[in-house]
């Protein structure tokens, strides 16, 4: 099976740990091809799609975006570095819901099969404002994916819930940019990954957002049971 993975840093596995690395391990079988990019929001990676010419070649498409159209928000030298990275963000709900109208359509009609998974977390307290406007976004996205009865939604925002309920949650947040940056650049192994988020009581995450080895454990299962 061929499967191609659509999405930002998360995605990407860097900062943090890559759910998409485990995957391939556990289906040694299957031709995986990762293009998760960093920063990237609806908006680009919207962009990106239309440019790719191999959306036809693939089995399934799995599709993981939405969390860089509130991230950005944290502090305010997120959006000069999104401007510098060529990554705009949707002004508003409105807006994300054409543009993520627009992919969903374009990857439906052109893929053999469609996954689209929610974001995530932004920060493990779910109760604090990123995580109110991110279930707008989620809510957003999920009403798209309704309109089509063979694309399959993945609510991983619930599960981590459902994981946290019954935890100690801190309240760390990636509300500073150059700390996401010294985590790209200092760690370089699950290890390392997994010893900073146990640092910082988070339980999903290393940073509110990016993943440690639990967060990449529950969107591997979850994926994988799409795809059975």
């Amino acid at each position: 099976m061929n499967i191609l993975f659509l999405g930002d840093s998360i995605t990407e596995g860097r900062p943090g740990v890559s759910y998409v690395d485990r995957i391939a391990a556990s289906r040694p079988d299957d031709r995986i091809v990762n293009r998760g990019v960093g920063g990237d929001t609806v908006k680009s990676i919207r962009r990106r799609i239309l440019k790719m010419k191999d959306i036809a070649t693939f089995d399934v498409v799995v599709l993981f975006v939405g969390v860089n159209d509130v991230f950005y928000k944290l502090d305010w030298k997120y959006p000069i570095l999104k401007i510098l990275m060529r990554k705009p963000w949707c002004r508003d709900l409105a807006q994300l819901k054409v543009l993520f109208q627009d992919i969903v359509a374009d990857l439906h009609h052109r893929a053999s099969r469609l996954i689209v998974v929610s974001p995530l977390l932004i920060g493990e307290r779910l109760d604090n404002r990123w995580n109110s406007e991110l279930h707008d976004v989620i809510a957003t996205e999920q009403e798209v994916v309704a309109a089509y009865d063979d694309v399959t939604w993945l609510d991983v925002h619930v599960q981590a819930g459902e994981f946290l309920a019954d935890k100690d949650v801190s309240d760390y947040e990636p509300d500073r940019p150059w700390q996401v940056m010294k985590d790209v650049i200092q760690l370089d192994n699950d290890h390392m990954t997994d010893d900073r988020s146990r640092a910082r009581g988070l339980h999903l995450t290393l940073d509110g957002v990016h993943i440690n080895s639990t967060g990449a454990e529950l969107l591997m299962e979850a994926i994988l049971s799409a795809l059975t």
